[in-house]
């Protein structure tokens, strides 16, 4: 028990003394574009279909969407489960990035449809579906190292806005939102402002109220949406 409480009070020191001597080096500010996917009812897959069947198919198509990410400049930040969250312009001004994770995004949607016809709904009798939230947005890039190696943290309330929009999605029942930010970061072609819904909505744990742009289309099943979005609310309290 001793031993416990030295080793916990020595954690406590080592954190105290880490935050008032942090390493600035390999930290930097940089406006970028941020993008969050998820999967629709990924849970309703693995109740409905046999385990390993639906995670392999998760981890295949996760793995192609990494790597349209990365053919438009951006970078997956992190990937757990049925979730995604890249980021684009590391190497590039955010305008630039707007479009490239903009371009990526109907590249995904289109891809995701080509498998559904071609794989899902034969074999799920149900298409996949993902949703996507992107913003843009100043935050804090760090280069970090772990027993994999190293990786990068970005972090800041851009990074808390596009998560919250992609959670949008199941409530405007939209599976593309951007933000009206990023939205004017948009080149002509892109851009679509009768198609592309203005709306200022109230998003969880943000104060400010958020200009966005439903940029999508409606879910196949919104019935599987709304059991979703209930389960989601309850959790969240």
């Amino acid at each position: 028990m001793k031993t416990t409480i030295t080793t916990y009070r020595t954690m406590q020191h080592e954190l105290l003394c880490q935050y008032n001597n942090p390493a600035e080096g390999n930290i930097i500010e940089k406006d970028l574009a941020i993008l969050f996917l998820d999967l629709r009812d990924y849970t309703g897959l693995l109740q409905a279909q046999p385990a390993r069947e639906v995670v392999h198919m998760v981890k295949k198509l996760f793995g192609f969407f990494s790597n349209v990410i990365n053919s438009f400049g951006g970078r997956v930040i992190d990937r757990a489960g049925d979730s995604l969250y890249a980021v684009f312009g590391l190497k590039t001004s955010v305008q630039t990035a707007v479009v490239e994770a903009f371009n990526a995004s109907k590249m995904l949607f289109d891809a995701l449809a080509y498998f559904n016809t071609n794989f899902a709904v034969a074999r799920f009798n149900k298409p996949i579906e993902i949703g996507i939230g992107l913003h843009a947005g100043n935050v804090i890039i760090e280069e970090m190292q772990n027993e994999q190696g190293a990786y990068l943290s970005v972090m800041g309330l851009p990074v808390n806005i596009a998560a919250r929009l992609q959670a949008e999605t199941r409530v405007l029942d939209n599976d593309f939102i951007v933000s009206e930010h990023a939205y004017g970061m948009l080149d002509g072609a892109q851009r679509n402002d009768q198609h592309f819904e203005s709306r200022s909505v109230n998003v969880h744990g943000v104060n400010n109220k958020q200009s966005i742009r439903l940029a999508g289309s409606a879910y196949h099943n919104s019935k599987l949406l709304n059991d979703e979005l209930s389960y989601l609310l309850a959790i969240a309290g």
